[in-house]
């Protein structure tokens, strides 16, 4: 049984790995944070493993684990690291890909992201915002 769950994690590492590499790289501007980020996701993958949890998207589960991490190492980052606008846009991708590409209700995104939906909502808002700003700016620099 051991055995057979090692080899299980060993071919998920082969396959997944270098896809999740990137995927952190282009999220994560220090690359050493990056390759912590990998190997504490693949460490999750042992743990859930080992513990019997079951999985039923494996890949899904892998790179919404990465981007946990990755909000987490945001989070904990000095401010003075990141500049505001890195963090926003870490922010927007994040909320995006949750809304749009999965196809998640805001209360889904919430929980996901692990803020009160009052506070998403506010992002929403802001980014919504933001955009209107942006489009009203590049229609004016093209007239």
């Amino acid at each position: 049984m051991a055995l057979e769950q090692d080899q299980r994690i060993s071919e998920v590492n082969k396959r997944e790995q270098s896809r999740l590499r990137n995927f952190i790289r282009r999220r994560v501007p220090d690359p050493r944070d990056a390759e912590d980020i990998l190997q504490e996701v693949f460490y999750e993958l042992v743990e859930a493993n080992r513990l019997l949890m079951p999985i039923e998207h494996l890949t899904g589960w892998l790179f919404r684990v990465a981007r946990n991490r990755i909000t987490d190492l945001f989070r904990k980052k000095e401010p003075e690291n990141f500049s505001d606008t890195a963090v926003a846009d870490f922010e927007r991708r994040v909320i995006i890909e949750r809304l749009e590409q999965c196809s998640w209700s805001q209360t889904e995104a919430a929980a996901d992201l692990n803020v009160p939906l009052s506070t998403l909502n506010q992002k929403i808002k802001r980014l919504n915002i933001e955009v209107k700003r942006r489009r009203a700016g590049e229609g004016a620099e093209q007239g």
